[in-house]
């Protein structure tokens, strides 16, 4: 059993040493980071570091042009630090992390690191995938088709890369099918970036949201970018008919109002009367009120019916309030005293009367009459 151990034992120092000496034949690899990504008109860092212990004569990054042609960005050669177009200098003949500006879709591909040493020439290469940033607007335009009020609130995601994707929020969640409709449309433009639009669309008084709200999401967004567009919203109004009597000159007229408040946008008011006479309509209107009124004599218009018609976005339909003017008429008159006369022709007064309460009952119709004491 002794001797089994120290055969195993031996065994493993053998093949140790056996590596050892195969890891100091190998070849220094360079560290690289095989995957970077850049945005478009910002900068990006390109890290390679040679960790061997031999003399670096020559280091560069440089870009494949064809099978046989590369094209030497920024290094070290002849004892000096080079660099072309958007690169930077490296730092030193064994790192060569340099700063490249992504100045165009065209920066991406493979780039490759290369040291060149007294006996090898280790390399390693990193992939660079371009990405751009959209500009994000957002518009509202209207348009009225048969009567019916829409709003288009557009969208606009511009040069991205890869295509953004764009989803729209009314309220608590998404738009519903109705009264919503949603369409997009996309451009691939020759920079190498596209634009995505989303229209948003619906009938104002459908909806009752005053904003919309376009969210955007895409690789160069650490958060989806929420922007929010103020919309027009309809309110529906309070509508009502109000007759009031009013004397001028001595004559009595009925002040007949269509009344419409609270609404938006304005209410249409139409008034209707069951009559050949033409009258004088007479129109008011203030940030919340808008009426429609007429004068009409009461003797002429007793018993007529007159109708305010109401137009709203918010109405399904014509909203109507009908009045009838009242009937005047008088019935009989009657003469009370408080001394418990009951005549209803005259009461007779004698001189030194005082403190005599003299009471008349009208019975009948009438808004308002006078009483003529001789």
């Amino acid at each position: 059993m002794g001797c089994s151990w120290l055969l195993i034992l031996g065994l493993i120092q053998i093949v140790a040493h056996s590596l050892e000496i195969q890891g100091s034949d190998d070849e220094p690899i360079p560290v690289i980071a095989h995957n970077v990504t850049g945005v478009l008109e910002e900068d990006v860092y390109l890290s390679c570091e040679y960790q061997g212990s031999a003399q670096i004569n020559k280091a560069e990054w440089k870009r494949r042009i064809s099978s046989s042609k590369f094209k030497r960005l920024a290094g070290f050669s002849n004892g000096e630090f080079f660099s072309r177009g958007d690169f930077s200098k490296p730092d030193s003949p064994t790192n060569l992390t340099v700063r490249m500006k992504v100045s165009s879709v065209e920066a991406e591909g493979e780039y490759i690191c290369e040291f060149q040493e007294e006996e090898e020439n280790p390399f390693g290469s990193v992939f660079v995938t371009v990405i751009a940033k959209p500009d994000i607007r957002i518009e509202v335009n209207s348009e009225t088709i048969n009567d019916t009020h829409y709003q288009l609130v557009s969208c606009s995601a511009v040069g991205g890369r890869p295509m953004p994707q764009i989803s729209w929020l009314v309220g608590d969640g998404p738009p519903s099918d109705f009264p919503f409709t949603v369409n997009e449309s996309k451009t691939l433009h020759s920079n190498g970036t596209s634009t995505l639009i989303s229209n948003l669309r619906f009938p104002t008084h459908l909806q009752d949201e005053e904003s919309v709200i376009c969210v955007v999401k895409h690789e160069t967004l650490p958060n989806p970018k929420s922007t929010t567009a103020n919309v027009e919203t309809y309110a529906r109004p309070n509508v009502m008919i109000k007759a009031e009597m009013v004397q001028q000159g001595g004559h009595d007229s009925w002040v007949v109002s269509c009344i419409s408040s609270g609404g938006r946008p304005d209410t249409e008011i139409s008034l209707a009367l069951n009559g050949n006479n033409k009258v004088e309509r007479e129109s008011s209107a203030n940030s919340d009120m808008k009426s429609l009124s007429v004068r009409l004599p009461v003797i002429e218009y007793k018993g007529h019916n007159i109708t305010c018609v109401f137009k709203h976005p918010k109405f399904l339909y014509a909203e109507s309030r009908r009045i009838t003017l009242p009937t005047f008429y008088l019935s009989g008159v009657q003469f009370r005293s408080a001394v418990g006369s009951n005549s209803n022709e005259f009461l007779e007064l004698q001189e030194g009367d005082s403190n005599i309460v003299i009471s008349l009952e009208v019975t009948g119709n009438v808004p308002r009459y006078s009483i003529i004491c001789k």
